[in-house]
């Protein structure tokens, strides 16, 4: 479940000449790269960040267990020689990519901001935050983002909606101390992680939306839809009544109230829109199960 982390070695420094590539700063600091991951030495120890699942896999689109995530570890400190276990990790990153029935986007739009999380809408709605000064909760469409790469054979037809919970801030309040890598990976510390980040999700307030395609939409279409919501905000049982009512008392002939009823089934046929509640709970469903 773990993505990217940031930790810091105190008073240790990264063997140089195992960096790909680096630029000195002076007074024995630099930065450079090692692996995908981002090395800066200071002069009080070093900091390294990247991805686990990218160092484990090469790509971020699926999770690792916490089994591999230990390995991770273990193989970073035996090809870098620097003893990983009085690191402190000060920022990290939760999640994984879910497949789901839909473009990621659909799912997204009925989310809002909350307390002092303030949502944010990139792109038409393919990359939603909502930021707080110290964390953010992501979601974003992961094959548009690795595109032209394609998703794993293992999502068939689906799209991968992508989920993160991201501390940049305030790792100590959460622990109560600043963790090493290898106790991020301790069973009871890694359930505990996937559960706030199943907690994070479900406090998104999302607010059920009758959305329209846009895509190739005729004046017809949009005249539908329009009818459709209205259709839904009266109540087809409703609007059914009218027209019994309306018949019975011989306002409504009873040809014409034929075809009204047959227009009002007509119209719930539209693939033009979309109510976004099914799409909530699929999601729900995604994260409720997940382990």
């Amino acid at each position: 479940m773990l993505d990217k982390i940031t930790m810091k070695i105190p008073e240790k420094s990264f063997p140089i000449d195992k960096l790909e590539s680096y630029a000195i700063r002076g007074n024995g600091t630099f930065v450079g790269s090692f692996r995908g991951f981002r090395i800066n030495q200071d002069i009080d120890g070093f900091r390294i960040s990247g991805s686990i699942p990218k160092y484990v896999n090469g790509n971020n689109v699926k999770a690792v267990n916490r089994h591999k995530e230990r390995e991770a570890f273990e193989r970073l400190e035996e090809e870098t020689g620097v003893s990983l276990k009085e690191a402190e990790v000060y920022q990290l990153e939760v999640g994984d990519t879910l497949p789901v029935r839909n473009p990621p986007a659909l799912y997204m739009q009925s989310w809002g901001g909350y307390g002092k999380y303030k949502l944010d809408s990139i792109s038409d709605g393919e990359s939603v935050y909502l930021r707080t000064k110290s964390r953010v909760f992501i979601g974003y469409d992961k094959g548009l983002e690795i595109a032209p790469k394609i998703l794993p054979e293992s999502f068939g037809d689906r799209y991968g909606l992508r989920l993160e919970w991201r501390a940049l801030k305030g790792v100590k309040r959460v622990f109560g101390h600043f963790p090493s890598p290898f106790e991020l990976t301790e069973r009871d510390v890694h359930y505990g992680l996937i559960e706030r980040w199943q907690n994070e999700y479900f406090k998104i307030p999302k607010e059920t939306r009758t959305l329209v395609d846009m895509n190739n939409l005729s004046p017809s279409d949009l005249e539908r839809a329009l009818a459709i919501q209205g259709l839904k905000t009266l109540g087809l049982t409703c609007v059914q009544s009218f027209i019994e009512q309306g018949q019975k008392s011989g306002d409504i002939h009873r040809r014409n109230s034929s075809r009204m009823k047959a227009l009002v089934k007509d119209m719930l046929k539209t693939d033009k829109l979309t109510v976004t509640a099914p799409l909530t709970e699929e999601v729900d469903n995604l994260v409720r199960s997940y382990r």
